[in-house]
């Protein structure tokens, strides 16, 4: 009788401790968020500059492009429709650098970061010829890159423009 009985308190037992684990899962437990993203409920939180569910995608990578078409429509003295190319690199997860930003030529390469709502911004870049760009892009409906920007030139005439990029 007494075996009995210890055999059904060591099943209660094993069944409690079986019902307590069951209860206590860790959803993180399989997940894997990298760069430094974090896990909440199952689920990757991403840091700045990432995306996916995993966090392993570079947000900036979007913004690459090679050699593509730019067309410029512009106000102030500089006034017109300027057609250029451009070239798109991801400098860092959170910044991309445009080389020939506003077909100034090859020498002009205005770094842009990753704000929080996965836009892209300039603020008072100079470049070497002492011209000031201040700006803002994000990819449009469409999948190109639009980007509203003001260059201030050293004699303190301002360009006003809006840039549109074909991206791939």
């Amino acid at each position: 009788m007494k075996a009995l009985n210890l055999i059904f308190k060591l099943g209660v037992i094993a069944a409690l401790a079986f019902a307590v684990t069951a209860c206590n899962t860790d959803p993180c437990k399989d997940t894997v968020c990298n760069n430094g993203g974090t896990c909440l409920e199952g689920n990757c939180t991403c840091p700045s500059g990432y995306e996916g569910d995993s966090c392993q995608t570079k947000w900036s990578t979007k913004f690459v492009a090679a050699n593509r078409n730019a067309v410029d429509v512009v106000t102030g003295p500089g006034a017109g429709t300027y057609n250029y190319a451009v070239d798109i690199t991801s400098s860092s997860a959170t910044a991309v650098s445009i080389g020939n930003f506003g077909g100034f030529g090859t020498t002009v390469i205005v770094p842009f970061t990753v704000t929080a709502t996965k836009a892209i911004s300039v603020s008072n870049y100079v470049d070497a010829t002492g011209r000031k760009f201040t700006g803002t892009g994000a990819i449009g409906a469409d999948g190109n890159l639009v980007a509203n920007y003001t260059v201030t030139y050293t004699d303190n005439t301002v360009d006003t423009g809006v840039a549109t990029v074909d991206l791939p």
